[in-house]
This record gives structure tokens, C-alpha cells and sequence, in this order.
């Protein structure tokens, strides 16, 4: 593993074990929110899962494996940000997103020391 990945890795890899204490229950849009480690969870696992899975099962080359797995999971998360923007009960929010996009990067680099 090259040293921009193990730097990812150690920059990212607290945020999946923050603790509850950091977490607020409500309507709040916190930077450090249950919702946000639920953002940056699912979308490490299904960039990361994507790309693996492109690639051994499907015979995709490493870079086509990751640009799979990362397009994929950015649509998703993007897609649930619209989705909620319309729903009366839901909020739409720019850091659900940006957690998304951590979450993708960290699936990136974990399924690219995996390939």
C-alpha cells in the first residue's frame, strides 16, 4: 500500500468509530452526527464492495473497478440528497453529502489494496 493511501486511511479511519457522545438525536445538522457515520459507512462499503466485486466477478481492470464503484455510490448518495430535498419530513444536506464523499474515497482506497 503506497503512502497517499496509508495517509488516507489513518485520516479517515477514526470518523467510522467516532462515539455516540459526538451525536445529536435531533433535526440538527451536526458535522458529527449519527446520520453522518451512517453516510460515511454505507458509502465505504458499497464503493469499496462495488469495485471488488467489478472486478473479480465481472473481470474489470482495477481502474474501471474503482471508477465503477466510486460513480455508482456518488450517484446514490447524490440521488438520496435530492430525493430527501422533496420529502417534507426529510432534510437535504450538503454534509450528509460530504460525508458521502469521504466514505467513497476510503471504500476507493481499501478496494484498491483489495484488487
Amino acid at each position: 500500500m503506497n503512502l497517499a493511501c496509508k495517509f488516507t486511511i489513518t485520516l479517515l479511519f477514526p470518523f467510522l468509530f467516532a462515539s455516540n457522545s459526538f451525536c445529536e438525536n435531533g433535526k440538527s445538522d451536526n458535522w458529527f452526527a449519527k446520520d453522518k457515520l451512517q453516510h460515511f459507512a454505507v458509502s465505504t462499503f458499497y464503493s469499496g464492495g462495488i469495485a471488488v466485486a467489478a472486478n473479480r466477478h465481472f473481470d474489470l481492470n482495477e481502474s474501471k473497478s474503482l471508477k465503477l464503484g466510486i460513480g455508482i455510490t456518488i450517484s446514490l448518495g447524490a440521488g438520496k440528497e435530492v430525493y430527501d430535498s422533496y420529502k417534507p419530513k426529510e432534510t437535504s444536506s450538503i454534509k450528509d453529502f460530504i460525508w458521502d464523499l469521504a466514505g467513497v474515497a476510503l471504500g476507493a482506497v481499501i478496494a484498491g489494496s483489495i484488487i
